[in-house]
């Protein structure tokens, strides 16, 4: 029976958690510093709670996209790609905290795009973590995820508040650091490894490719049914009913 340890020895995993670690922790600073900004320009506790509903709600109208998107595209694609967009957001608050800082508007619409980005960023990046080791080793690997997820949640605050007593612009300079290492990271991690891949696991990393059924031709007045159309009518075969008895006709 393998042991956390013993997971722990896979490259894959490794590259996995250190991923999640770095997302975590500078996600977390990043809005933790966000918040006491807005607070400390507007002075109004209320802001707080709409810069966390402007976050909130890119969230709520993108859950059904962002795991349609996850299906049907490569995931490590869509993940690195949104990735960016948080990078852009990181360094756009680096930039507004460098500057004058009196358009607070500016904090709540990158607020939306920070929201934007983890919507699209979740379902890629939880839906790979299965395929990355055998079915008896994922509960070990759902642990070692929540224990680093949880780790960071209390470090990601700690060392926001840490840094913004230094100067707002110099956490967010942290913050923007850690997502192109969070991307480097996320991108080489091999969501193939492991023993036994069937073909719906590989095509689920890649993302759902569509399959086109054959066009048929159907002609109302022939009462054996649909019939295939001229240029596949060698490689398919349809059942045809036969023609109803005079019986069952008058029924």
């Amino acid at each position: 029976m393998s042991t956390a340890l013993t997971v722990l020895r896979q490259r894959p995993v490794r590259r996995y958690l250190g991923s999640t670690a770095l997302a975590a922790t500078g996600i977390n600073l990043l809005i933790t510093v966000l918040f006491k900004q807005v607070y400390d320009l507007t002075g109004n506790p209320f802001d707080i709670g709409l810069i966390g509903l402007a976050q909130f709600v890119p969230g709520l109208l993108l859950a059904l996209p962002s795991g349609y998107i996850a299906d049907r595209f490569d995931r490590r694609r869509v993940a690195g790609t949104f990735l960016g967009g948080r990078l852009i957001c990181a360094a756009g608050l680096v930039v507004f905290s460098l500057g004058d800082g009196d358009r607070v508007w500016l904090l709540f619409l990158i607020a939306v795009g920070i929201g934007t980005a983890d919507a699209m960023i979740g379902p890629s990046r939880r839906a790979v973590l299965p395929l990355m080791v055998p079915a008896s080793d994922v509960p070990r690997v759902v642990a070692l995820w929540t224990a680093t997820f949880t780790g960071t949640s209390i470090i990601g605050p700690a060392l926001g508040g840490l840094l913004y007593s230094i100067d707002p612009w110099v956490a967010y300079a942290v913050a923007t650091l850690l997502t192109p290492l969070d991307r480097h990271v996320h991108r080489d991690v091999d969501h193939r490894a492991g023993p036994r891949r069937t073909a719906l696991q590989h095509r689920s990393v890649g993302g759902l490719r569509r399959r086109d059924t054959p066009h048929r031709r159907i002609d109302p007045l022939d009462s054996r049914g649909p019939v295939p159309s001229r240029r596949r009518r060698g490689r398919n075969r349809s059942l045809r009913p036969l023609p109803a008895t005079e019986s069952e006709a008058r029924s």
